[in-house]
């Protein structure tokens, strides 16, 4: 599951910036939802926290402070897998 969601979590972005792109708030709130839940069921409460703003901001129809949060959103995942991989968090799920 830890190596799925990391392997994933590129598309997840992309999928993000896209629905954002084409303001469609639908597909947004609907990844981000699905984000939140795999990241909820990893512990990752720093993407959590990010993707319930995205989540709101999503529902409420804001587009302006989404980028933004998308970007954030990428970096905590990028350094996630950093540090899973380092910690050797990775090795234990071979």
């Amino acid at each position: 599951m830890v190596r799925g969601y990391l392997a994933r979590f590129p598309a997840r972005i992309a999928r993000l910036y896209t629905a954002h792109e084409e303001r469609d708030f639908d597909m947004l709130v609907g990844e981000a939802r699905e984000l939140h839940h795999a990241s909820t069921t990893l512990g990752c409460t720093a993407v959590v926290a990010v993707v319930e703003a995205i989540i709101e901001h999503g529902e409420m129809g804001r587009h302006e402070p989404l980028v933004p949060l998308i970007k954030e959103l990428e970096d905590i995942g990028t350094r996630t897998g950093l540090a899973w991989r380092t910690t050797g968090v990775l090795d234990s799920f071979r």
